[in-house]
């Protein structure tokens, strides 16, 4: 399950960032993908021992996932909960209840 959903929110962020391009139209770039970013850094340093981790290391888990300085701020609000809702569980390996609203992002 956490590398499905890791291979999700990697192409949808690829999806969002190619939308968006590096243009801000007062909706993306703002100060929530750096919220996002650092929750989703967190994320990747905790999840990184568990067993269907979609990278090979946390380093590999940020490079690749963590960049969202041009999402939308609703987008980058989105990820932001998610990660922070598997920062907050007891097991972050299970994502039961973690799973990100990304209509947000389309």
């Amino acid at each position: 399950m956490l590398m499905r959903t890791s291979a999700t929110l990697a192409l949808v962020t690829t999806l969002a960032l190619v939308a968006c391009g590096s243009e801000d139209d007062g909706d993306g770039g703002g100060g929530g993908g750096a919220a996002a970013a650092t929750a989703c850094n967190s994320y990747c340093d905790s999840t990184a021992s568990c067993p269907y981790f979609a990278y090979t290391d946390a380093t590999e888990c940020k490079q690749y996932e963590c960049d969202l300085s041009q999402l939308p701020d609703a987008c980058a609000a989105t990820f932001k909960a998610y990660y922070d809702c598997v920062n907050a569980k007891a097991d972050v390996c299970d994502e039961t209840g973690c799973q990100p609203d990304l209509d947000a992002c389309m």
